[in-house]
C-alpha cells in the first residue's frame, strides 16, 4: 500500500511537471535496445515509467526488444540487466523527471517485446498514461501492476503459467481479459481507486469473484451468487479455478462472459 500511495503522488507530481511549461521539448528521437537473456533460467523484470504510453507484448527472440520514442531529455529511459546464480534481473526505468515539459507537447512512448519462453516475474509501476499489455503469450509466473492515473488494457487470455496476479489502480479505467482455457489455478487481487473495472471471463474454466468495499454499480451477467461471491457455470467442475478478489472505490465493475456485458443488479 505504501508503494501504491507513492505511485499516486508520483503520478500527480509528474502531471505537475508536464504542465509547468518551464522547458520546451526537444527533437523527437527514437532509440532501440536488445537485451540477451544470457545464462539466466528465469528473470524478474521491473518496468518503471513516469508518464506516457506503454505497449508490452511477446514475440522477441531476445529476452527483451525495446523501442523508446521521446522528445525531452528528462524522459530518456535506462535499461539495466544482470544475472546472478542463473537468475536474471531486468530494470527498465525513467532516468529522471525532475525537469519540466511544456504542456501538451511532450511524447513518451515505450514498446517492449519480451521472449515468450523465458520464465518471467513481471512488475510494472506506471505513474500516469495509457497501457496496452498483451501478455497471454508470455511465460508469466507472476504479474503485478501498480498504476497511479490512466487507462490500461491487459490481455492475459491463453496464459499458460500465471498463478498470481495483482493490480492496483489509482484514477482511471482497467480492462482485464482472462478468457481462454486455463490449465492451472489463478489467484488474482485487484484494488481500485476511482474509475471502472471490466473483467472478461472464461466460460469453460471455473471462476469465483468476490467484490467488496466501496464499489458502486456492478454488472454480473450470467454469473450466480454463491454466498459473498459470484461464480460461473464451470465453477467446481473444471480442473482449474480463477479466484478473484476485487476491492476498492471503483465506480463500476463489469463482469463479462463470452464477450457479452452482463446485466445490472
Amino acid at each position: 500500500m505504501r508503494i501504491f500511495k507513492f505511485l499516486c503522488i508520483f503520478a500527480f507530481m509528474t502531471v505537475l511537471v508536464l504542465i509547468s511549461g518551464c522547458t520546451e521539448p526537444g527533437e523527437l528521437r527514437t532509440e532501440s535496445h536488445s537485451t540477451d537473456v544470457g545464462n539466466a533460467k528465469s528473470v524478474h523484470a521491473l518496468i518503471r515509467m513516469g508518464a506516457g504510453d506503454l505497449e508490452l507484448s511477446g514475440g522477441s527472440e531476445q529476452l527483451l526488444t525495446s523501442t523508446f520514442t521521446y522528445n525531452a531529455d528528462p524522459l530518456k529511459p535506462e535499461v539495466e540487466y544482470e544475472v546472478a546464480d542463473e537468475n536474471g534481473r531486468l530494470v527498465v526505468r525513467q532516468s529522471d523527471v525532475s525537469g519540466s515539459i511544456n504542456r501538451g507537447k511532450f511524447r513518451n512512448e515505450w514498446k517492449l517485446r519480451f521472449n515468450n519462453d523465458v520464465p518471467l516475474l513481471l512488475g510494472i509501476e506506471f505513474g500516469a498514461g495509457k497501457g496496452n499489455l498483451e501478455l497471454g503469450s508470455l511465460n508469466l509466473a507472476g504479474m503485478e501492476l501498480q498504476m497511479g492515473a490512466g487507462n490500461v488494457q491487459m490481455n492475459l487470455s491463453g496464459s499458460r503459467a500465471l498463478t498470481n496476479l495483482s493490480l492496483e489502480m489509482g484514477v482511471g479505467d482497467a480492462v482485464v481479459d482472462l478468457r481462454g482455457d486455463w490449465e492451472h489455478d489463478l489467484d488474482a487481487r485487484i484494488k481500485g481507486g476511482v474509475g471502472s473495472l471490466t473483467l472478461r471471463l472464461p466460460e469453460t474454466t471455473g471462476v469465483r469473484i468476490k467484490v467488496k468495499g466501496g464499489v458502486g454499480e456492478i454488472r454480473t451477467g450470467d454469473l450466480k451468487k454463491d454466498g459473498e461471491a459470484y461464480v460461473n457455470e464451470a465453477y467446481g467442475s473444471s480442473d482449474a479455478t480463477l479466484d478473484i478478489e476485487v476491492e476498492g472505490g471503483l465506480g463500476k465493475v463489469f463482469l463479462e462472459t463470452g464477450g457479452i456485458e452482463g446485466g445490472e443488479i
